[in-house]
């Protein structure tokens, strides 16, 4: 199915395939996010991201939201604390838990932001994701994607239809938020639950030789799915951070010794928490 941006869906193999028509829709996204956000006009400004009154609305509050749930205390009840990733959860006013992972990785918070941003590549660090894609870009600074995600365990395969955004502060601090949203451009697939990703993102704060990152979701699978199971299998998604890392240091020739050899120390990491990752 062709769409207004010029972008061919293919349904094949149980997923929505894109192809793109031309590279251009990334060159914008490939240039230094500090350039973009010196312009006046900039997004992270003016809180225009998208263009869309209703999508900007979204992302703003997430921005706000994310601020304060990373350094929060709170009621926040620690769930495990594995592979070098504190995870902790919360119950919000909906019956799906929000929950928290942080860890710290020995990459700049750029680094760690592409590696978020590159949706073709999320399969490589997140297991249950099995295809991603940008399907058009709003502006510098944001992005409307499609997730794919394989079933297990008698589940039905899922998928994400998500608008994204991200800024960079002052203090080198980088975030990106996403959520759910229905778009045109982004049809429902045959054979997939179309799952809903609420209040979601990541904040990426210079720590030492590396960045301390926060990453909150709160995901309704939808479909036939007891609300424990939806519980536990947030609980454990944090721990991609885990896998992010490795990647990210052995990406510059496997100088890192072991799987998880920047994992810190549970007292350490809570330490850097209770401080607000400075």
């Amino acid at each position: 199915k062709a769409t207004r941006t010029g972008i061919v869906f293919r349904q094949g193999m149980g997923r929505l395939e894109v192809e793109k028509p031309s590279f251009e829709a990334h060159q914008s996204a490939s240039k230094p996010l500090a350039q973009h956000l010196a312009a006046e006009q900039s997004p992270a400004v003016t809180g225009k991201w998208t263009g869309d009154e209703e999508y900007d609305a979204i992302l703003g509050r997430i921005f706000d939201f994310l601020e304060e749930q990373c350094d929060e205390e709170g009621d926040w009840r620690v769930t495990t604390h594995a592979k070098g990733v504190n995870v902790q959860s919360r119950h919000v006013a909906a019956p799906v838990k929000l929950v928290r992972g942080q860890g710290f990785i020995r990459a700049s918070p750029a680094e760690v932001l592409e590696m978020i941003r590159n949706a073709s590549k999320r399969p490589q660090w997140d297991s249950m994701c099995d295809y991603g894609s940008i399907v058009k870009t709003f502006g510098p600074n944001s992005d409307l994607i499609y997730l794919s995600y394989q079933g297990k365990l008698g589940v039905c395969a899922r998928d994400l239809s998500l608008v994204r955004a991200w800024k960079e502060y002052d203090d080198g601090t980088v975030m990106l938020v996403a959520h759910s949203v229905e778009d045109k451009d982004v049809p429902k697939v045959a054979g997939k639950v179309r799952a809903e990703l609420r209040d979601c993102g990541y904040v990426i704060r210079p720590c030492g030789e590396g960045s301390m990152l926060c990453y909150i979701i709160q995901l309704d699978m939808k479909g036939y799915v007891p609300l424990f199971f939806t519980n536990l299998i947030q609980t454990q998604h944090p721990l991609i951070i885990s896998i992010m890392r490795r990647l990210l240091e052995d990406a510059d020739g496997g100088e890192v010794e072991g799987e998880h050899q920047s994992e810190m120390p549970l007292h350490e990491l809570e330490s850097h928490v209770a401080r607000g990752f400075k």
